[in-house]
Protein backbone atom coordinates (compact mmCIF):
# COMPACT_ATOMS: atom_id res chain seq x y z
CA UNK A 1 0.00 0.00 0.00
CA UNK A 2 2.91 2.32 0.81
CA UNK A 3 4.33 1.74 -2.71
CA UNK A 4 1.01 2.73 -4.28
CA UNK A 5 0.96 5.97 -2.25
CA UNK A 6 4.54 6.78 -3.34
CA UNK A 7 3.63 5.98 -6.98
CA UNK A 8 0.55 8.23 -6.82
CA UNK A 9 2.60 11.05 -5.27
CA UNK A 10 5.25 10.72 -8.00
CA UNK A 11 2.55 10.72 -10.65
CA UNK A 12 1.05 13.84 -9.10
CA UNK A 13 4.45 15.58 -9.14
CA UNK A 14 4.98 14.72 -12.81
CA UNK A 15 1.52 15.92 -13.83
CA UNK A 16 2.03 19.25 -12.02
CA UNK A 17 5.58 19.90 -13.22
CA UNK A 18 6.70 23.38 -14.20
CA UNK A 19 6.90 22.25 -17.82
CA UNK A 20 3.14 22.63 -18.16
CA UNK A 21 2.00 25.84 -19.81
CA UNK A 22 -1.14 26.49 -17.81
CA UNK A 23 0.01 29.97 -16.83
CA UNK A 24 -2.19 32.96 -17.35
CA UNK A 25 -1.14 35.69 -19.76
CA UNK A 26 -0.26 38.97 -18.08
CA UNK A 27 -0.52 41.23 -21.17
CA UNK A 28 -3.04 41.60 -23.95
CA UNK A 29 -2.16 39.18 -26.79
CA UNK A 30 -2.88 41.90 -29.37
CA UNK A 31 0.18 43.90 -28.31
CA UNK A 32 3.09 43.40 -30.68
CA UNK A 33 4.08 43.60 -34.32
CA UNK A 34 1.97 41.70 -36.85
CA UNK A 35 2.39 41.09 -40.56
CA UNK A 36 0.26 39.43 -43.23
CA UNK A 37 -0.18 39.49 -46.97
CA UNK A 38 -2.85 38.86 -49.55
CA UNK A 39 -2.91 38.88 -53.32
CA UNK A 40 -5.54 40.61 -55.40
CA UNK A 41 -5.94 40.80 -59.16
CA UNK A 42 -6.88 44.25 -60.41
CA UNK A 43 -8.38 44.89 -63.85
CA UNK A 44 -8.60 48.07 -65.88
CA UNK A 45 -7.96 49.40 -69.36
CA UNK A 46 -7.99 45.85 -70.72
CA UNK A 47 -5.12 44.80 -68.44
CA UNK A 48 -4.85 42.67 -65.34
CA UNK A 49 -2.21 42.85 -62.67
CA UNK A 50 -1.81 40.78 -59.51
CA UNK A 51 -0.78 42.84 -56.52
CA UNK A 52 0.52 41.54 -53.21
CA UNK A 53 -0.63 43.70 -50.30
CA UNK A 54 1.65 43.28 -47.26
CA UNK A 55 0.03 44.64 -44.10
CA UNK A 56 2.18 45.55 -41.10
CA UNK A 57 0.41 46.30 -37.87
CA UNK A 58 2.22 47.66 -34.77
CA UNK A 59 0.13 47.53 -31.59
CA UNK A 60 1.58 49.31 -28.56
CA UNK A 61 0.72 48.70 -24.92
CA UNK A 62 -0.24 52.35 -24.42
CA UNK A 63 -3.28 52.00 -26.69
CA UNK A 64 -1.72 53.27 -29.94
CA UNK A 65 -1.42 51.36 -33.22
CA UNK A 66 -0.16 51.96 -36.72
CA UNK A 67 -0.83 50.21 -40.00
CA UNK A 68 1.37 50.33 -43.08
CA UNK A 69 0.65 48.59 -46.35
CA UNK A 70 3.25 47.82 -49.00
CA UNK A 71 2.28 46.92 -52.57
CA UNK A 72 4.31 44.62 -54.79
CA UNK A 73 4.81 45.48 -57.53
CA UNK A 74 4.64 49.10 -56.47
CA UNK A 75 1.83 50.90 -58.28
CA UNK A 76 0.34 54.37 -58.03
CA UNK A 77 -2.86 54.02 -55.99
CA UNK A 78 -3.73 57.70 -56.43
CA UNK A 79 -6.09 59.01 -53.76
CA UNK A 80 -6.72 55.47 -52.49
CA UNK A 81 -3.15 55.38 -51.12
CA UNK A 82 -4.28 57.67 -48.28
CA UNK A 83 -6.48 54.85 -46.96
CA UNK A 84 -3.66 52.30 -46.70
CA UNK A 85 -1.40 53.73 -43.98
CA UNK A 86 -2.80 55.18 -40.77
CA UNK A 87 -2.43 55.43 -37.01
CA UNK A 88 -4.99 55.30 -34.26
CA UNK A 89 -6.00 54.05 -30.84
CA UNK A 90 -7.18 50.66 -29.66
CA UNK A 91 -8.67 49.14 -26.53
CA UNK A 92 -9.91 45.78 -25.37
CA UNK A 93 -13.69 46.04 -24.88
CA UNK A 94 -13.75 43.85 -21.78
CA UNK A 95 -13.82 45.68 -18.45
CA UNK A 96 -11.99 42.70 -16.94
CA UNK A 97 -10.19 40.97 -19.83
CA UNK A 98 -8.94 37.41 -19.60
CA UNK A 99 -5.76 37.58 -21.69
CA UNK A 100 -5.53 33.77 -21.73
CA UNK A 101 -8.75 33.61 -23.73
CA UNK A 102 -8.15 33.13 -27.46
CA UNK A 103 -11.19 35.29 -28.31
CA UNK A 104 -10.76 39.01 -27.66
CA UNK A 105 -12.82 41.98 -28.87
CA UNK A 106 -11.21 45.33 -29.58
CA UNK A 107 -12.25 48.81 -30.65
CA UNK A 108 -9.89 50.39 -33.17
CA UNK A 109 -10.30 54.04 -34.08
CA UNK A 110 -8.25 55.71 -36.78
CA UNK A 111 -6.83 59.11 -35.75
CA UNK A 112 -9.28 61.81 -36.81
CA UNK A 113 -12.25 59.41 -36.77
CA UNK A 114 -14.87 58.79 -34.11
CA UNK A 115 -15.70 55.52 -32.40
CA UNK A 116 -18.80 53.79 -33.71
CA UNK A 117 -20.29 50.30 -33.76
CA UNK A 118 -18.31 49.43 -36.88
CA UNK A 119 -15.00 49.86 -35.08
CA UNK A 120 -15.41 46.64 -33.03
CA UNK A 121 -13.23 43.74 -34.14
CA UNK A 122 -13.34 40.28 -32.58
CA UNK A 123 -10.12 38.32 -32.98
CA UNK A 124 -9.70 34.59 -32.50
CA UNK A 125 -6.02 33.98 -31.81
CA UNK A 126 -4.33 30.68 -32.58
CA UNK A 127 -3.61 28.39 -29.62
CA UNK A 128 -0.07 29.81 -29.31
CA UNK A 129 -1.32 33.42 -29.73
CA UNK A 130 1.03 33.95 -32.70
CA UNK A 131 -1.55 34.26 -35.50
CA UNK A 132 -5.05 35.54 -36.14
CA UNK A 133 -7.21 36.10 -39.24
CA UNK A 134 -8.77 39.38 -40.30
CA UNK A 135 -11.32 40.01 -43.03
CA UNK A 136 -14.06 37.85 -44.47
CA UNK A 137 -13.96 35.35 -47.30
CA UNK A 138 -16.49 37.42 -49.26
CA UNK A 139 -14.65 40.74 -48.68
CA UNK A 140 -12.79 42.35 -51.55
CA UNK A 141 -9.45 41.52 -49.89
CA UNK A 142 -10.52 38.17 -48.45
CA UNK A 143 -9.03 36.67 -45.31
CA UNK A 144 -5.55 37.73 -44.23
CA UNK A 145 -3.62 35.71 -41.65
CA UNK A 146 -1.60 38.01 -39.43
CA UNK A 147 1.56 36.58 -37.89
CA UNK A 148 3.42 37.86 -34.84
CA UNK A 149 6.84 39.20 -35.85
Amino acid sequence: MKNIAVLLFALLLVSCSSGDDNSTRETDPFIGNWSGSVQQTLSGDGQQITITFTINFAVQSGGQFSQTVTLSPAIDMGEDAEDLDFTGTWRNTSSSPNFSSRSQTYVLVENGATEDDDSDMTILFSADFNTFDIGEADDEMGVVTMRRQ
